[in-house]
């Protein structure tokens, strides 16, 4: 489950990051709104997202693993979670991609990194009493804790450090929104 989450977050923040380039003899001769290369490069990635869930969802029927009505109400606010994240950080990182072109090398190193320091293959509690403040300022880590524990019941849901994780991605998103539209008038000549 959280490579599931993971490579979802790792694919759509990278095409994000790269929409301007990715449109740019569009963006050159069409005038559209600009907003729409990062969102519809987000939005994109939930098709691909789509038969991951069916093999989810056949591994957890192989495993008898009954979802509980939390964990189905859950799955697409986690599912929102990583998308508003992801679109944050990629509007944010779509202007500089466009103006220094290396950015989209060294992406992927860091989202690399990213994986590390997110619990994707072991558990936020080896953190001790810090995994609070992980997942709420990283909430990749709150939605992949958050699906493990509505699935295999390994723990209490924790609605505030959520409704954080929440805030944050909001936070992420606006900063990345406000930051896109002030370069906006800008992306025709850096292309």
């Amino acid at each position: 489950i959280g490579l599931l989450f993971w490579q979802f977050f790792s694919a759509t923040l990278n095409s994000t990051a790269g929409s301007l380039i990715s449109n740019e003899n569009i963006i050159k001769k069409v005038y559209f709104p600009r907003i729409m290369a990062p969102i519809s490069s987000t939005f994109a990635h939930i098709v691909d997202l789509l038969p991951t869930l069916v093999i989810l969802i056949g591994l957890l029927a192989y495993y008898k693993v009954t979802p509980s009505l939390q964990t189905i109400i859950l799955m697409p606010l986690l599912l929102l979670l990583i998308l508003i994240t992801s679109l944050g950080a990629g509007m944010f990182l779509a202007p500089i991609n466009a103006k220094f072109r290396d950015v989209r090398y060294i992406l992927p190193f860091f989202i690399q990194l990213g994986m590390f320091a997110t619990p994707v293959i072991y558990p936020t509690s080896m953190f001790g009493g810090n995994s609070a403040l992980i997942r709420i300022f990283n909430p990749i880590a709150e939605a992949i804790e958050v699906s493990r524990s509505a699935f295999f019941n390994t723990r209490i849901m924790d609605w505030k450090i959520l409704i954080c994780s929440f805030a944050f991605a909001s936070f992420l998103l606006f900063i990345g929104f406000y930051y896109f539209r002030k370069q906006e008038d800008k992306f025709v000549d850096i292309l």
